[in-house]
C-alpha cells in the first residue's frame, strides 16, 4: 500500500486500518483483536487529552479497562504526550502501539511507532492520502489490514440499535408517550431514552444473533436457560466532591476485584456518596475487595446500600452485609 524510495531509510510496517463506520467501533474492534491475540498491552495514541477520555470511556464500557501508560494492570493505555508515553512502555513485553487518530506529520509518527513492533493506524477515508504521504516520508510502509471482525460487544451494541429500531417503527409506542412525556419535562430526552435502553437491556438482553432458544420457552421460563443476573446496589464513600469519575470507579472496582467491566452496571455520583450496581454473584467480591482502597486519596468504605433512605456511616469499619432480619420477640417456634 505504500513505498519508499533510496533517499529514505525504511523503519517497518505499520497496520492501516479504514474506518468506513464509528470510528470508535473500529478503535474497540482493532484494540479487542489484538488483545485476543498476542497482545498484553495497547498503548492507544490520542490527539488531544479529551480524546482520550472518550476513548477509555467507551472500552471500559465495554469490558477492556483503560489507564495510563504503565499502569500493569489495564490492557489499555491511553497516551497523549508521545515521548513520555513511549518511555512508560520502554520494557514493557506485549505492548503494540496504536495511533487512534492519524499523526500530524512524520516526526509524530516516528514517535509513536519508532522504537518496537511498528503497530496499527486508524485513519479516515479522507486521511488515507494524507497518511501515506507521511508514512512515505518517514519511511514506513503500509500494510492495508481488513476491517476486523466485530467483537461480541459490538455484535450486542448493533443488536440493540436493531430492536430498538424495529421498535420504532413496528410496536404500538403511543401509551408510552404517556409516561414518558413528564420526564421529558425535567430531563433531556436523550438521557431518558438512555436511561430506558438500560433498563430494557439489563431486563432483556438482546443476542447478537438474533436467534431464539430452541425449546420456543419465554424468557422467564427456567427451562428456557438459566435466569438472568440479578444486580444490587453497593455503596462507596466517595462522591463528585472527591472529583470521581465514572471511569475511575469502574477502573477501581474492576482493578481490585478482578471483575468485568461490564458486571458494573448504573453508577449513581451523589456529594459525597456513590451507589454502584454490581452483579449480585460478584457484589461479595467486590465489597471485600475494595472497602478500605483509596480512590482518589480518599479512604472508601463499600457496603451494601441499605433500603428506606438509611445512609451508612462514614469512614471504615466492618463491613455490615445486608440489613439482618429482626428476631420475633416470642423466641424460636
Amino acid at each position: 500500500v505504500g513505498g519508499t524510495d533510496d533517499s529514505v531509510t525504511h523503519r517497518g510496517k505499520v497496520g492501516l486500518h479504514i474506518a468506513t463506520g464509528h470510528p470508535e467501533e473500529t478503535v474497540l474492534a482493532t484494540v479487542a483483536g489484538l488483545l485476543e491475540g498476542d497482545a498484553r498491552h495497547v498503548l492507544l495514541f490520542c490527539r488531544t487529552d479529551d480524546r482520550a477520555a472518550d476513548l477509555g470511556d467507551y472500552l471500559t464500557l465495554h469490558g477492556y479497562m483503560a489507564g495510563a501508560p504503565g499502569d500493569t494492570d489495564v490492557p489499555v493505555w491511553l497516551a497523549v504526550e508521545e515521548l513520555e508515553a513511549r518511555e512508560a512502555a520502554e520494557g514493557v513485553p506485549g505492548v503494540v502501539p496504536v495511533s487512534a487518530d492519524v499523526p500530524a506529520d512524520p516526526d509524530s509518527l516516528d514517535r509513536r511507532h519508532g522504537r518496537s513492533e511498528a503497530g496499527e493506524v486508524i485513519v479516515l477515508p479522507r486521511e488515507v492520502e494524507h497518511f501515506r504521504n507521511i508514512a512515505f516520508r518517514t519511511g514506513y510502509t503500509l500494510a492495508r489490514r481488513a476491517a476486523p471482525a466485530p467483537s461480541r460487544a459490538v455484535d450486542e451494541v448493533a443488536a440493540l440499535r436493531d430492536a430498538i429500531e424495529r421498535a420504532v417503527t413496528e410496536e404500538d409506542i403511543a401509551p408510552y408517550f404517556l409516561v414518558l412525556e413528564p420526564l421529558f419535562a425535567k430531563h433531556d430526552p436523550m438521557a431518558v431514552a438512555a436511561a430506558a435502553t438500560a433498563l430494557f437491556r439489563r431486563k432483556a438482553p438482546v443476542a447478537a444473533t438474533g436467534t431464539s432458544t430452541s425449546s420456543g420457552a419465554s424468557e422467564r421460563d427456567p427451562a428456557a436457560g438459566p435466569a438472568q443476573q440479578a444486580w444490587v446496589r453497593v455503596f462507596l464513600g466517595v462522591g463528585s466532591r472527591d472529583e470521581i469519575t465514572p471511569r475511575d470507579l469502574v477502573g477501581a472496582i474492576a482493578g481490585e476485584s478482578g471483575i468485568r467491566g461490564n458486571q458494573v452496571g448504573k453508577i449513581e455520583i451523589r456529594d459525597t456518596v456513590t451507589i454502584v450496581e454490581i452483579e449480585q454473584s460478584v457484589a461479595e467480591k467486590v465489597i471485600r475487595a475494595v472497602n478500605g482502597t483509596t480512590i482518589k486519596g480518599r479512604s472508601v468504605r463499600a457496603d451494601y446500600d441499605r433500603p428506606r433512605g438509611r445512609e451508612p456511616r462514614d469512614g471504615g469499619g466492618k463491613r455490615s452485609g445486608p440489613p439482618p432480619r429482626k428476631k420475633d420477640p416470642r423466641g424460636p417456634r
